[in-house]
């Protein structure tokens, strides 16, 4: 088995931020936060990469991305694409029309004004807000799932006859209510479209009426049938709730800190790589790797990108060079360079106690205990 060659940038604890850091210039849309990897138009996007209309959005596996739209957060969530279709913002009033083609988007819209909108479209459903909080997913089938957490929302089906009427078709979906959610599939567009399409026919030669009045007519084929709508369960709004209340703008001292890490991990790859012997078959793995620790929050970057994020549950406790993080459900042992020693993951952990050479992890199970040395269990009882 290979040898780990570490080669480790400094662990950095920031228990008081300054207040004089400086900040990004502020942008209409930007890259606010990203795990793993991300990719703007097919490049890999970075943390504060400005963005533009049009710009499609890419998340792989085990990664996310945080976007600041104006005064409006989002999240795409892993294997996601999303198309920023429409980015307007003039006399202080904010346009912002997105477009999920896979996966899934947790959405905190600012309050709007009555002369701004928030849209979101997936290849079954538009959905319209005004302050509201909601998650939206779509998969392989074309099948919409849509779950309000606050206030309410207009959404209908996307019918391909009025694609270029948002207005009037928002105007006649459905309005949704907290607590709800909405699933739509690809056969219940199909049967709409086939029923707004034998409407049409039937007016052929006909002089044709507004659009504001033909959509209304055939509000009841845009509406979710009411077998479409139900409430979902307490257990499901509280999971994806919490992650909602949790996106927000990072300070700007802690994203400069963790792009200044990413950068001398970068640095230092690209170095090695240089310096690579032709024959590597024993050439040692080599870990670019940094642990940062926030008065909240740990952040694990790994190979130039953040890999891990988590809640500091405990104060870290340091003995003879070495420091314990208790984060979520993570346990790292750590050198005060930043040399990750090892790093274990313990269910429901919510304690760390040293004792001599023998860490001990408290749970909601009873006590694990750890060899403080390598990470290796002992005992559990």
């Amino acid at each position: 088995m290979r040898k780990k060659l570490f080669i480790c940038v400094t662990l950095i604890l920031i228990f008081s931020l300054a207040s004089g850091c400086s900040k990004r210039p502020d942008e209409f849309a930007s890259v606010m936060f990203l795990m793993g990897n991300v990719f703007c138009n097919d490049v890999a996007v970075e943390i504060g990469a400005s963005l533009k209309q049009d710009d499609i959005i890419k998340t792989s596996e085990l990664s996310f991305c945080d976007i600041k739209l104006g005064d409006s957060l989002i999240r795409i969530k892993e294997k996601s694409v999303v198309i920023l279709s429409s980015l307007t913002q003039s006399n202080g009033n904010e346009n912002i029309g997105l477009e999920l083609i896979s996966g899934k988007m947790l959405c905190k819209p600012k309050k709007l004004l009555k002369s701004e909108h928030f849209i979101v479209k997936t290849p079954t459903a538009i959905a319209a807000v005004r302050g509201t909080d909601f998650t939206v997913e779509t998969d392989a089938n074309k099948t919409t799932r849509i779950k309000v957490f606050n206030g309410s929302m207009s959404i209908g089906k996307r019918v391909k006859q009025f694609e270029d009427h948002e207005e009037e078709v928002i105007n006649n979906s459905s309005l949704i209510g907290q607590g709800f959610k909405v699933i739509i599939t690809k056969s219940d567009l199909e049967e709409a479209e086939k029923n707004i399409e034998k409407f049409m026919n039937l007016r052929k030669g006909e002089p044709i009426e507004s659009y504001v009045a033909l959509v209304s007519v055939n509000r009841e084929h845009i509406k979710i049938d009411e077998k479409a709508i139900s409430r979902f369960s307490a257990d499901d709004f509280e999971k994806d709730n919490t992650e909602l209340i949790a996106i927000e703008e990072k300070p700007a001292e802690v994203v400069e800190k963790i792009t200044q890490i990413i950068k001398k991990t970068q640095k230092s790859k690209r170095v090695a790589d240089t310096q690579k012997p032709k024959q590597i078959a024993e050439e040692p793995e080599i870990d670019y790797s940094a642990l940062l620790v926030t008065r909240y929050e740990v952040y694990y970057i790994k190979d130039g990108k953040v890999n891990w994020e988590g809640k500091l549950r405990t104060a870290p406790i340091k003995s003879k060079g070495k420091l314990y993080v208790l984060s979520d459900d993570n346990v790292f042992c750590v050198s005060e360079t930043g040399r990750v020693f090892w790093r274990k993951i313990i269910p429901h952990a919510q304690r760390l106690e040293l004792a001599g050479n023998e860490l001990r992890i408290t749970t909601s199970a009873g006590r694990q205990k750890l060899d403080a040395e390598t990470g290796e269990s002992n005992t559990v009882r």
